[in-house]
């Protein structure tokens, strides 16, 4: 009984040897549901057992052909599509489980579509303590798994064997690293696009741009080797742009830099960026297959923009950066960017300000620092223009949220601010029309005269502690006879400074640095509706004043001499003094 068993197998595969597409009596058996295809279609694989199965690939035999898929599956049937740039001629399909194996041959045919695009996937490997390889490209093969590339693609020794407890092949060494060299936990584990499956790698079939790493662990689930933090460089993949500033990144490219734990940078004449391996991931998971990301870094005239924020003069630099997914632009979604230019030596050392204006005409204040080098780097989160200025420069209308272009009072306070004599009533707020305190406006005559060192005293009742950020310039300027206090010996350092005492501490602070102050002499300060709501104490500093142009009425016939001053009329006296007044 068993010769004439044996003898009926012997016969059966002598037959289905002789057909093209034949159906193997032995367990497992295979067929394709064709004898013949044309490159780009799919094969329907038919099996006689849904148990556990490796199925591979080979165009010629199994013998001495290039594999093209190894896969697994554990059902009665599986599909794959042939590649639109298969050649033409006999491919093997050879399944098997252990020792159990059969085969099937079908014919291919050329595609009529012409040559396809190359698409590739990408694969790198990490051993316990360096990298093995970095990034290789691979042209894709439609059907190969993350087994296959690492087995026939790495050009690594690689050790692994079938095992039905995992339902397809097992990696138990690569390049002589075995698994438990480093522990109970220790061996070989691959990750897809920065995740790792929950299949065997031969089970798991790739798609074009796919980048596999596979990695040794010894905790069993994240690799040993890792890039140095504190090396940037090693973090980077760089490339350099054209003449235009300008440079492509198709989006597997990107996929295998990200995926082998690195970003990108980007050198271009007018200024440099740099993104990390998870803005890298995210700009490539923007791209379709057939896209491609393009970056700009391009010189700009801030002053000549739609913006015109400054005149050149006060321009460091100015760079537009951009980045397009296919024809869509990207503001941002890409994490944190890092934008460095080169600004010189002059400013080494020292901190800049950065003025970007956006799109949508909203706007943010960036800082970014100068190394030894002269060059600024700084981050951003979303992109468009980028002014480089000294921080003192930046237009208040951008710095602070109260202050409109076109206002009366605004080349006010850019000056005072610019010139450090009036800051902020906080970072975004200026206070325009608050009311100033007659300690500010000391404060500030004090910053005109250079924060002059002085031991004086003070002698007023309510300036008593010298901690207090009024302090030195209330003891100097009562020193120096520029302020007086009321007749109870305080000052008022909380109390708003009134238009007349403010022209009066001006006009004794010109006294003091021995100015003229002669002017006013033929002003007819009675010609004012309100003239006798002037203290007489007052009269000559506002007629002083007046002449020479630091303060004007508050309408063409009133002086409002007892009226509160506000931040920005104090700006403008102040800008006034030091453009109108010489010694």
């Amino acid at each position: 009984m068993k010769k004439r068993i044996i003898s009926f197998l012997l016969i059966l595969l002598l037959t289905f040897t002789l057909l093209p597409a034949a159906v193997f009596a032995a367990s497992p058996a295979v067929d394709t549901d064709q004898a013949s295809y044309t490159a780009g279609n799919t094969v329907n694989v038919l099996l006689s057992s849904s148990s556990d199965l490796m199925i591979e690939v080979f165009r010629g035999d199994a013998a001495t052909g290039t594999k093209l898929i190894s896969s697994a599956t554990s059902n009665k049937a599986y599909s794959f599509k042939t590649g639109t740039d298969w050649a033409a001629g006999t491919y093997t399909v050879v399944v098997g489980a252990g020792s159990n194996m059969a085969s099937c041959t079908f014919k291919l045919s050329a595609s009529s579509g012409g040559s396809p695009s190359a698409q590739y996937v990408y694969l790198s490997v990490y051993g316990p303590d360096s990298v093995l390889l970095s990034g290789k490209q691979i042209s894709y093969v439609n059907g190969m798994s993350a087994y296959t590339i690492l087995k026939n693609y790495s050009g690594l020794s690689v050790a692994s064997s079938w095992s039905n407890s995992y339902g397809g092949y097992y990696v138990s060494s690569v390049s002589g690293y075995s698994e438990l060299d480093y522990g109970s936990m220790s061996g070989w584990m691959y990750s897809v696009n920065g995740t790792v499956p929950n299949v065997s790698a031969s089970s798991y079939t790739l798609s074009a741009g796919d980048n596999v790493l596979w990695f040794y662990t010894k905790n069993g689930y994240s690799a040993m080797y890792s890039q140095p933090s504190s090396d940037t460089s090693a973090q980077q993949t760089t490339f350099t742009a054209d003449d235009t500033g300008t440079a492509f990144f198709a989006r597997d490219k990107l996929s295998a830099i990200a995926q082998i734990g690195k970003g990108f940078s980007v050198n271009a004449a007018e200024g440099d960026i740099s993104l990390s391996p998870e803005g890298t991931r995210a700009l490539s998971e923007k791209l379709g297959l057939n896209e491609e990301l393009k970056v700009e870094v391009a010189k700009t005239d801030a002053s000549a923009s739609k913006f015109a924020v400054v005149s050149s003069s006060k321009t460091i630099a100015a760079l537009d950066v951009s980045i397009t997914a296919g024809s869509t632009e990207i503001k941002s979604g890409f994490g944190s960017m890092t934008i460095s230019i080169k600004v010189g030596a002059a400013y080494k050392n020292r901190n800049l300000s950065i003025l970007h204006l956006k799109e949508d005409g909203s706007h943010e204040l960036l800082t970014g620092s100068v190394d030894a080098g002269g060059v600024l780097s700084f981050s951003t989160a979303s992109l468009s223009t980028f002014v480089v200025m000294l921080a003192s420069d930046i237009p208040v209308e951008y710095r602070f949220a109260d202050i409109k272009a076109g206002e009366w009072y605004t080349k006010y306070v850019q000056y005072v601010y610019g010139n450090g004599l009036m800051t902020g009533s906080s970072d975004t707020t200026f206070a325009p029309s608050a009311s100033l305190s007659r300690a500010m406006l000391v404060t500030v005559l004090y910053r005109m005269a250079g924060s002059p060192s002085s031991t004086a005293k003070s002698s007023f009742k309510d300036v008593k502690d010298s901690s207090k950020w009024y302090y030195n310039a209330v003891a100097w300027a009562s020193e120096n006879g520029i302020i007086n206090g009321y007749g109870d010996e305080s000052f008022g350092i909380d109390d708003n400074i009134t238009r007349e005492q403010m022209a009066a501490i001006f006009y004794r602070y010109a006294k003091y640095k021995g100015y003229d102050v002669s002017a006013g002499d033929d002003i007819n300060i009675l010609s004012y509706d309100d003239s006798l709501q002037i203290s007489e104490w007052a009269y000559p500093a506002l007629q002083w004043a007046i002449g020479e142009g630091i303060i004007t009425g508050t309408s063409s016939d009133r002086l409002s001499p007892a009226g509160t001053a506000t931040r920005c009329e104090a700006a403008a006296v102040i800008t006034r003094f030091k453009e109108n007044i010489k010694s």
